[in-house]
């Protein structure tokens, strides 16, 4: 096979339709740069190539096809120039920093790990008859040198598209094992933890065995971990992934449906996902005593997993008046601000040693 070299440059042009954030055209973006990575294969020849694009967006770039043209080729001359070869550039400025950042994100992301830039902090969850901690969900935080701190809902989509939340997901569950078995070593009556399991980690199949290893390796009981999973992340879910939850069901962890109520088919959800439990989402708890159509979806939320068997923690609970309407509803945990924010691990083990002490806000 030989591999032959020339100098040609080729324009063409990409229509995307039904686009409503950014995210998605960085996305394709970077996946067609992706095609160009390997020589591609021509009658038994390597042909090598580069690309670079520019992007403009109806209606910010142009309101013609001509004005669009003219913006997405301008743009590509700046790829060219500032970012040298297999790059691509916006036309709109605003737009371009984003990109850029999303970059950056990504970038600093593969050395995050190896720098030791990750921790997870813990906020409780409380039985709200009693007024005890019953639990604590693992919350992921980045303090990144390059970047200082950056939020997970900047950092974590960023993740899933570039193919690195794999790597953090991992940590997070090897992390939180680890702490457990530190926390037990301690003498200290430890809850269980919770940590949260996105929709692309869904689709691996060895993920029940990995979380398994890493149970086996700190010698962990496994109803002490608890997964849970974005209702918005599980819009594509794969009958695989029913699989994969069914056998980590199995294992005797708890998996459980975080933000419920903010997704497409909740109702499908519950009738075919294994659970154990659901969390309302905080924008339903922030409208208590406020909307009264929010009262009765609680309420009605709150009806349906008890009859299905699943127990329900109300997250995002910050005033004592919503306390004791969620109380009065019946619902069995807790969590938020009113109670607490998410600790370093420290704190949890100070938290710990004052058990039996409950948590009033």
């Amino acid at each position: 096979m030989s591999t032959v070299s020339l100098i040609n440059q080729t324009e063409f042009g990409i229509l995307l339709t039904d686009i409503n954030e950014v995210d998605h055209v960085t996305w394709v973006m970077k996946r067609l740069l992706d095609t160009f990575e390997k020589p591609f294969q021509i009658k038994g020849n390597e042909i090598y190539t580069s690309a670079y694009f520019g992007v403009s967006i109806f209606p910010h770039d142009g309101q013609t096809v001509e004005a669009l043209y003219s913006s997405a080729s301008n743009a590509c001359s700046h790829a060219q120039k500032l970012n040298g070869k297999d790059r691509y550039f916006f036309s709109s400025k605003g737009l371009n920093e984003m990109a850029v950042n999303q970059l950056k994100i990504e970038s600093s992301l593969h050395e995050a790990i190896q720098n030791d830039e990750l921790q997870l902090h813990y906020q409780p969850k409380i039985e709200a008859a009693t007024g005890r901690i019953s639990g604590f969900e693992a919350l992921l935080r980045w303090q990144s040198a390059g970047l200082g701190f950056v939020p997970p809902d900047k950092f974590i989509p960023v993740a899933e598209q570039s193919g690195q939340i794999d790597a953090i997901g991992d940590w997070v569950l090897y992390a939180a094992c680890q702490q457990l078995r530190t926390w037990l070593d301690m003498g200290l009556e430890v809850e269980p933890v919770a940590i949260n399991i996105s929709g692309v980690q869904l689709r691996q199949q060895n993920l029940a065995s990995r979380i398994q290893n890493i149970l086996d390796e700190f010698n962990l009981d496994p109803n002490l971990l608890e997964i849970e999973l974005t209702e918005s992340s599980l819009v594509d879910i794969h009958d695989n992934s029913f699989d994969i939850l069914k056998h980590i069901r199995e294992m005797g962890l708890r998996v459980s449906m975080d933000d419920f109520g903010t997704g497409y088919s909740s109702l499908s959800y519950l009738k075919n996902i294994p659970l154990s439990g659901l969390k309302i989402d905080r924008s339903f708890i922030s409208d208590i005593n406020k909307d009264e159509t929010a009262d009765k979806l609680i309420a009605s939320i709150i009806s349906i997993a008890h009859g299905l068997g699943l127990d329900v923690v109300a997250e995002g609970v910050e005033e004592k008046y919503q306390v004791d309407h969620l109380t009065a509803l019946g619902c069995e945990y807790l969590q938020g601000y009113y109670f607490s924010r998410p600790v370093p691990q420290s704190e949890v083990e100070d938290i710990l040693q004052k058990q039996p002490m409950a948590l009033t806000g």
